[in-house]
């Protein structure tokens, strides 16, 4: 399971002082570019709850499975393993019947502290917002107290469900949502 929570209209540069304050480990700043996957059918669109995901960063090429049961800091199913090649990764995943539907990318500034992963991520004409992942939901909940954060404001689930529901981006009716395109 992938246990994460997002939180919206957060002070970017107050939370990066308390990090540092706090001592995390600044991972730096990093450009994802992504290409997301549907089934042939397009319902895992429609549901805006499944996805195959190819990420490239400098860290390396990801592949991952994402299937959202529920808006709740464990609600969604992940798998993710590290490829050597994105061209070979995508034409596998053509070839077995998976639509390469978007081009995205975000940028982010990652930090590690008290087991978790505190990520800003800053999406085409949004405002940063924050993620924050870990072990157990517990774990999540105690770093956001030590970051001042309110779990009352947290929001859960798929990333793009709450890019439309709070900045009314459709991404994912979109092709292509890119810092240079946005289509």
């Amino acid at each position: 399971m992938e246990i994460e929570a997002r939180f919206l209209n957060v002070d970017v540069p107050a939370l990066v002082a308390r990090l540092h304050e706090l001592e995390a480990e600044d991972r730096g700043e990093n450009l994802l570019s992504e290409t997301i996957f549907y089934d042939e059918a397009l319902a895992w669109e429609r549901s805006g709850r499944t996805l195959v995901r190819v990420r490239q960063s400098r860290d390396g090429v990801f592949v991952a499975y994402k299937d959202t049961a529920d808006d709740t800091a464990t609600g969604t199913h992940e798998v993710e393993f590290a490829v050597d090649d994105r061209d070979a990764a995508e034409k596998f995943l053509a070839l077995v019947g998976l639509v390469a539907f978007r081009r995205q990318e975000k940028k982010r500034h990652a930090f590690r502290l008290n087991g978790a992963r505190i990520d800003i991520d800053t999406w085409p004409g949004l405002p940063p917002y924050v993620e924050i992942e870990g072990p157990t939901e517990d774990l999540l909940r105690e770093t956001v107290s030590m970051l001042g954060l309110d779990w009352g404001r947290a929001e859960f689930g798929n990333a793009g469900l709450t890019i439309e529901k709070h900045y009314g981006i459709p991404t994912r009716k979109l092709r292509v949502f890119t810092f240079d395109l946005v289509e």
